[in-house]
């Protein structure tokens, strides 16, 4: 990957020209030199001469070994200088040469210069040299040429003339490269007997023509590329600009590098004002520049270049420094173009690292990442101060706050529990974003550099928002996107993978983000320390003690600390809450915000006005809402909003202080006080909106609820609205519009955040107050209150499903959203996630609502000229590739979301032909999307498609197509262990049953190699613990079907075994435990099915595996012999039956 091989090729090129026309240039000297000798030669010459009398007659004043004023010999090799690195001064002294001992250091320097410069030695490794450069530079620039000219994008006009120009200095090169040859002979040949010089032989060899035609050159080819690069860097048609573009966009949408695409674009600028002046001044003094004169105008443009070059330099923000990323020149190029060369280098290598670690993140980034912590509310003004203070500052309650030396001084986990609305999560935040969190955890990490990254578990939110994976990816996107040099080191072959730039990256499995993370926690070197924020881990979807667990592993690491939050579970207290100087209880603490709060809140509002005669009663107020609250922000938030009714409407104080008596004191109270306060006439709409909510797996966008709206008044609405792009004027008239409403009928209870990582469109969404608000309206006496206020307008999966088709065909769509991956791919995962919920829901297909988005897709694909973008990659055959696309009609696409009924009509459609590129059984098996919310269960489908279908499909159970199914499968099983992963199991064990049933081939075999049944058994010891039972079915039901039990190349005793004895030695806890129970009973279902162990098997299962478990396994070795006497007796008796009855045939 090379974004700006343009500047490459130019920096290459640029090297080749100086060092060729520095060669050129000595040449032209000697030849118009009397003696034959340079200025620089001459001077040289005299220098040496006075060194060599000064430093040897110190030697020998010291020695006292001089003969008629003259040395008596040189010494043979030159003596090593003294080391002057000491760290003190004492130390130089003592290597610093004392007046009565030879100068060493100006006799090392003599020779030095004898050897590299002095006329008459050396010749012939001076040539070497020059010819060894020549070849290198030379090389390098072809290199880079190659990599410009296989670059299929287009260039401009000045970019194309680079080639030129590369060209001809390639052709000067090779031209020079044949002199340099010449010289590399015995220097005692006769025909450079006399040559004392590099630059004398090749004055020899070449006219002053030849030599003066490649200066001119040079010189031409010089002044076109400085002009060049300045047009390079602002033509915005040119590759270089719009690469540039290209990563400013990335990273403006990942949030990463912007600080080393700024330094890239301030070089830009530089180079381009530097290169357009020295091109007019090389136009108006071509000598000047020819020669190389250190005048004092050139002086000032090296010290320009310098200056640039020193302003760019930063390795981990704009590139590699000098020290780190020396060019291949040396001092006989001139300053200004080395450092020009060395700019262009850094620029390549800056872009190019920008570019890679771009890839690598945008595999790690997700749309919700962010979505969470921007919905937290700000902490008010002069709140969780106190957080800060050091441990010995008690507060009111004469509690302390270990907090801030743990954050400026220790390591380890700290946490942050509290009652539910206590205010959690608005605390980590407010950590997360205070510079005083940033000073404490420099000093904490002092030497080295700290990073901070933070995750909000969401239970509302996407999968993502609440699993694992998403804490993992969140956890490394902040650490990578502090340094590229970070990605390099802790997952080096997905650096190399991206920096190779072939097609998109595999995704990042569950296993692949442990080990990242891991390797972070156990590499040195890396210059920096972590400290992780993780808010709601009680918000986890998944396995609390797993997530403990894991947690407790990175903080062993001396690099890494994490504070963490969770409501005061028992689980976490178990873990979290024996230290007391590593946790806080978040009610405990708040009493002074509170009242802090509901003062500066009330004091804002225009009608807030206390009497002198009344301040006893307003604090009196102020005490009552603080003591009521216990601590839970979120009863006070909605205490002030009823406060605020009352101001409004004129209340006094007294009045003020009746109403907040009132209120219940207890946060599910109050929401039904609340509801209990909406008009009757809105409680349909009312009933309607938190059903969809509470309904939908992830906060809905705001425009869902506009079209819920539109529905309400017309049911045939999504039918009748027209495919047309919704003007932006229109839509935020319309979340105006709904805001008011919500506000209106739910009385706050669900609130609008807003997505950064969506645009306006679909953006902005709505979710609840607060976690408390869904847990209460999922209580029984709120749900039996729903189902009695709710109307006859359908369920709430139908209502959503209803308001995605409009959202679809209202689309402010832009080229981007409507290919693979973009907006609408993304919007029609949902969409159809939801019609599957609909039919579930009501047990009806939703014909019209599905045709009529198919009619809105094929419109779009006529519109833009491009294929329907079903999901990402969906034209593009998978890893296991049986000869179709994945998905290429509205049919596959409807099959592979699981819309059976839908499904089954349009199968029994007569009038209609199937729009289909593929056998649909071989589209439900051998190709699913990457879903993005939840998996469908495919089983129905395929016994719908079966039951339409059976003498086109049965055939396939026997290709490809189902060993593809029992591969994907294979991988499943190999990722870590998630809700979701066990959801994706248990449906195809259901899938996996049917179709060995109707005759899937259980000994089926990949690309004809290697039984899928054999790697699936040996998967399988990998599999989640909540799936052993399905496991054990998918088992059965292989066995039964006839699999094999071994091969040439296998055998599935020697196999397991092995991995159940690995296992039994490394069973430490109850899960471990459990997981080897697990696993004897699949090993004594391969017994029962007739495999054999070897004597030394048993042997080593009876001394290694716990009693209860060697006895089943020896039980079932026990009924498996049993049962082949059984069968041995059977056939025995079998035989004698049917040689008796054969005979009495032939007697008779």
């Amino acid at each position: 990957m090379d974004p700006f091989s343009s500047l490459n090729l130019a920096r290459s090129t640029i090297q080749l020209i100086d060092w060729s026309s520095k060669l050129l240039s000595g040449a032209y000297e000697i030849y118009h030199s009397p003696d034959g000798l340079t200025e620089d030669d001459a001077e040289l010459g005299e220098r040496t001469a006075i060194l060599r009398r000064l430093a040897f007659g110190l030697a020998n004043r010291s020695s006292g070994h001089v003969a008629d004023g003259k040395c008596e010999s040189l010494p043979s090799q030159p003596v090593a200088a003294p080391d002057i690195g000491g760290d003190s001064l004492e130390q130089e002294n003592k290597n610093a040469p004392r007046e009565d001992e030879p100068n060493d250091v100006m006799i090392q320097l003599l020779h030095h210069e004898d050897n590299d410069k002095a006329m008459g030695t050396g010749n012939k490794l001076e040539v070497d040299q020059a010819y060894r450069k020549l070849q290198k530079l030379t090389s390098e620039m072809k290199t880079s040429a190659k990599a410009f000219a296989a670059e299929d994008v287009p260039r401009s006009e000045q970019e194309q003339n680079l080639q030129r120009v590369a060209k001809g200095c390639d052709d000067i090169a090779k031209r020079l490269e044949t002199t340099l040859k010449q010289l590399r002979v015995d220097p005692k040949n006769a025909k450079f007997r006399k040559i004392s010089s590099f630059r004398q032989a090749f004055v020899k060899l070449c006219s002053q023509r030849k030599i003066d035609g490649m200066e001119k050159s040079l010189d031409k080819y010089r002044t076109d590329l400085i002009l060049q690069l300045s047009v390079i860097m602002s033509d915005q048609q040119s590759s270089v600009v719009r690469e540039l573009r290209t990563l400013r966009d990335a990273s403006s949408r990942l949030g990463a590098y912007e600080e080393h695409l700024d330094n890239i674009s301030k070089s830009f600028r530089l180079i381009q004002t530097q290169a357009t002046e020295d091109a007019e001044q090389r136009r108006q003094d071509p000598a000047a520049y020819r020669t190389y004169n250190d005048d004092e105008e050139t002086e000032g443009k090296k010290f320009s270049l310098f200056s640039l070059h020193k302003s760019y330099g930063a390795s981990d923000k704009g590139g590699p420094s000098q020290s780190q990323n020396n060019l291949a020149v040396d001092d006989e190029i001139p300053q200004a173009f080395q450092y020009l060369a060395e700019t262009l280098r850094s620029l390549v290598t800056t872009a190019t690292d920008v570019a890679v670690a771009q890839r690598v993140l945008s595999g790690l980034h997700y749309k919700t990442m962010t979505m969470r912590i921007e919905s937290v509310v700000e902490a008010y003004t002069d709140t969780y101060e106190w957080i800060f203070k050091p441990r010995w500052a008690k507060n009111a309650k004469g509690i302390k706050v270990h907090f801030a030396e743990w954050l400026a001084e220790k390591d380890g986990i700290f946490w942050v529990s509290g009652k539910p609305g206590s205010g959690k999560s608005t605390l980590m935040k407010f950590l997360c974003d205070h510079h005083r969190t940033a000073e404490a955890l420099a000093n904490w990490a002092r030497p080295l550099n700290p990073v901070m990254s933070t995750h909000f578990f969401w239970s509302s939110g996407t999968t993502m928002q609440k699993s694992q994976e998403g804490l993992l990816r969140s956890l490394l996107y902040d650490v990578f996107k502090k340094s590229p040099k970070i990605m390099k080191m802790v997952c080096p072959q997905r650096w190399e993978a991206s920096r190779r730039g072939e097609g998109d990256l595999e995704p990042w499995t569950l296993s692949e983000l442990r080990r990242t993370l891991t390797a972070l926690a156990t590499c040195h070197g890396l210059g920096y320390k972590f400290c992780f924020f993780i808010d709601g881990l009680d918000e986890y979807e998944g396995d609390h003690s797993e997530i403990i667990a894991m947690l407790r592993s990175l903080a062993i690491s001396p690099h890494i600390k994490l504070c963490v939050s969770s409501r005061p579970w028992n689980v976490f207290e178990d873990e979290y809450g024996k230290s007391i100087d590593r946790k806080l209880y978040l009610q405990d603490l708040t009493s002074r915000d509170i009242r802090h709060y509901v003062q500066r809140k009330l004091e804002e509002h225009p009608n807030w006005q206390v009497l002198p005669s009344e301040e006893p009663l307003y604090k009196t107020l102020l005490e009552e809402v603080t003591t009521k609250a216990q601590g839970v922000f979120l009863w006070v938030y909605l205490v002030i909003r009823s406060l605020y009714e009352g101001l409004t409407n004129g209340d006094s104080l007294p009045a003020l202080e009746r109403r907040t008596r009132d209120l219940p004191a207890d946060l599910e109270s109050f929401f039904k006080h609340m509801l209990d306060s909406v008009e009757p006439f809105y409680h349909t709409q009312m009933v309607r909106t938190f059903q969809v909510a509470m309904g939908s797996t992830s906060p809905l966008p705001l425009m869902i609820y506009s079209f819920l709206d539109e529905d309400f008044e017309n049911q045939n609405f999504a039918l009748q609205i027209p495919v047309k792009q919704m003007p932006m004027v229109e839509v935020v008239r319309r979340q105006d519009q709904l805001r008011r409403r919500l506000n209106g009928r739910c009385k706050g209870l669900l609130e609008v955040c807003r997505n950064s990582n969506e645009g306006p469109y679909m953006g902005h969404r709505v979710d609840f107050l607060h976690r408390t608000v869904r847990d209460f309206l999922r209580t029984k006496e709120m749900s039996d209150f729903l189902a009695e206020k709710a109307g006859n307008h359908g369920g709430p999966n139908t209502l959503v499903f209803k308001s995605f088709v409009p959202l679809i065909k209202s689309i402010p769509w832009e080229e981007v959203d409507v290919s693979e991956g973009g907006l609408l791919s993304r919007m029609l995962g949902d969409a159809v996630h939801y019609a599957y919920k609909a039919e579930l829901e009501s047990g009806e297909p939703q014909i019209e609502l599905l045709d009529d988005l198919h009619r809105t897709l094929k419109f779009y694909a006529t519109t833009t000229g491009k294929p329907i973008p079903w999901y990402q990659d969906c034209y593009t055959p998978s890893d296991y590739d049986t000869g179709y696309a994945p998905c290429q009609t509205f049919l596959e696409f409807a099959i592979q979301n699981g819309l059976c009924l839908y499904v089954r009509d349009q199968l029994r459609r007569e009038y209609q032909p199937l729009e289909a590129q593929q056998p649909l059984l071989h589209c439900a098996i051998a190709h699913l999307p990457g879903y993005t919310i939840q998996e469908p269960d495919l089983t129905p489908m395929i016994r719908v498609l079966l039951e339409e279908r059976d003498s086109c499909h049965v055939e396939l159970l026997k290709q490809d197509a189902w060993a593809s199914y029992i591969m994907a499968f294979v991988q499943i099983l190999d990722q870590e262990k998630s809700p979701k992963i066990t959801q994706m199991i248990e449906h195809r064990r259901d899938m996996i049953q049917l179709l060995l049933a109707v005759g899937a081939d259980a000994n089926a075999q990949w690309k004809d190699s290697v039984h899928v049944w054999h790697l699936l058994l040996v998967a399988i010891t990998h599999s989640p613990l909540p799936s052993c039972p399905a496991i054990i079915q998918i088992t059965k039901s292989f066995l039964s079907a006839g699999a094999s039990l071994s091969s040439p190349f296998w055998s599935a005793s020697d196999a397991f075994t092995e991995i159940l004895l690995e296992r039994c030695s490394n069973s430490e806890t109850t899960s471990d435990t459990a997981y080897l129970d697990f696993l004897v009973q699949i090993y004594c279902l391969l017994i029962s099915k007739g495999m054999e162990l070897k004597p030394s098997e048993r042997l080593l299962i009876h001394q290694r595996l716990p009693g209860r478990l060697s006895e089943s396994i020896s039980a079932a070795i026990d009924q498996q012999k049993l049962e082949k006497k059984v069968k041995s007796h059977a056939a025995a008796k079998g035989s004698q039956s049917w040689t008796w009855t054969s005979w009495l045939g032939a007697l008779w």
